[in-house]
């Protein structure tokens, strides 16, 4: 009689993403050098909204720039940045690009938008990092809540064993 015992491990390859993994991803999206602001597929636009805000921070004009899947979630940004009063659009522009493919050259679509720092930029800023606040105590306000409910429970509990 023979037994064959078989361990597999499995390993994430993903790292967690806290908070200070994304602010290392959003500083590699903007050059420090540069106005530019690459956009990609994989990362939602609120994403790039928060990472053309710093861009906008240091610079008065910033570019975005996305290839191909990535154009909805470079038109999402920009319309949102206007809508919320941080930019003001320039120009925008559609030219195409050849990118290297595993069976040689192919042709994509890219998307360039120009966006200026609007006139209430600062202001805008401000209303965000208050309401940012807000949002921070009422959050640790309903953690606190939670917590206070749980321990009433488990004291409850213990005095009825």
């Amino acid at each position: 009689c023979v037994i064959v015992v078989v361990c597999v491990f499995f390993f994430s390859s993903r790292r967690r993403h806290t908070r200070s993994s994304l602010v290392s991803w959003a500083r590699r999206c903007v050059q420090e050098t540069a106005d530019k602001v690459t956009i990609s597929a994989k990362r939602a636009a609120a994403f790039y909204v928060y990472v053309a805000k710093q861009a906008l921070s240091n610079f008065p004009e910033i570019q975005l720039h996305a290839v191909g899947s990535a154009m909805p979630n470079c038109v999402s940004a920009a319309d949102s940045l206007i809508k919320f009063g941080y930019a003001d659009l320039k120009k925008s522009l559609v030219e195409p690009v050849e990118l290297q493919g595993y069976n040689g050259p192919i042709r994509r679509p890219k998307m360039i938008i120009i966006l200026t720092k609007s006139s209430k930029f600062k202001d805008q800023m401000e209303k965000a990092s208050l309401i940012k606040k807000e949002n921070e105590l009422a959050f640790n306000a309903i953690n606190q809540s939670k917590q206070n409910l749980h321990n009433q429970t488990a004291v409850s509990y213990t005095h009825l064993t």
